[in-house]
């Protein structure tokens, strides 16, 4: 799962490593669009391999998982500040807008099966 890899580690367009930080793909809404709509494919596996069921839609997954910025190592810790609720708002919307987007690329049978 590359999308998780960006959130955490940035990725770098030539030489410059701010353009696609993590700060700056926190705020694209299209990155979010790419996690499983099933959360036992979430992707998450624990040290010893085995697969962590997640609903990577929900803010509340990426908090008890610590992913994103809910990350130990996302946080600047020259800051100590808490995420607030204006970003808690922007990543909702964002997750919202993005599992819309995957229901129609999912056949309609995938949602039969349950």
């Amino acid at each position: 799962m590359y999308v998780m890899t960006d959130f955490h580690l940035s990725q770098r367009l030539g030489l410059n490593y701010s353009l696609l930080s993590k700060k700056v793909l926190f705020t694209f809404p299209t990155t979010y669009s790419f996690f499983a709509l099933n959360p036992e494919e979430s992707g998450l596996i624990t040290a010893d391999g085995k697969n962590i069921s997640a609903d990577m839609f929900a803010v509340g997954e990426w908090k008890f998982h610590q992913l994103g910025i809910f990350s130990p190592n996302a946080k600047d810790p020259s800051k100590k500040k808490d995420i607030g609720p204006e970003k808690i708002r922007h990543m909702q919307k964002c997750l919202k807008v993005a599992k819309r987007f995957r229901y129609f690329y999912v056949p309609s049978s995938f949602f039969s099966l349950s």
